[in-house]
């Protein structure tokens, strides 16, 4: 998270960018951040420098929002907690389960990961 390279006070919301990034390569088979040099990735870490997931993605605009929202650089607009951040996931997969879209997005989500 941004504010662990710049020595600031870190409190869940680590957790919350480190699970967002988790979840944002998941789903796009996409690394957040491409950059291969060290100081690059600090810089574009701390800038909030990633393509910020949209519906052109294939992906539910509710589900790009969460992964969005949990990696903001100011840690004050994150999920306050891991815990919040999976009562929305849990939300926006009940609210796609009307739509059939979370069993499309599973099922890319198993390919991509299982692919060989």
């Amino acid at each position: 998270a941004p504010e662990q390279m710049s020595g600031d006070e870190i409190g869940p919301q680590v957790d919350v960018y480190a699970l967002g990034a988790t979840l944002y390569e998941l789903l796009t088979g996409r690394r957040a951040f491409p950059q291969t040099s060290i100081p690059v990735i600090v810089k574009a870490k701390t800038h909030g420098e990633f393509n910020k997931l949209d519906q052109s993605t294939g992906l539910p605009k509710s589900l790009c929002a969460i992964v969005n929202r949990s990696m903001e650089t100011d840690p004050a607009k994150r999920f306050e907690s891991a815990e919040a951040m999976g009562l929305a996931l849990e939300q926006s997969l009940a609210e796609l389960q009307g739509e059939n879209r979370s069993v499309f997005v599973l099922e890319n989500l198993v390919k991509r990961t299982f692919a060989s």
